[in-house]
């Protein structure tokens, strides 16, 4: 459903931002 993609991607940023320290600042956002 709609809302359990907006959930999954909302899970999906919040693992990317955990992360994004550990990444080169080209890939940073």
């Amino acid at each position: 459903s709609y809302t359990d993609d907006i959930d999954g991607i909302k899970k999906l940023l919040g693992e990317l931002s955990k992360h994004k320290e550990k990444l080169p600042d080209v890939l940073s956002f």
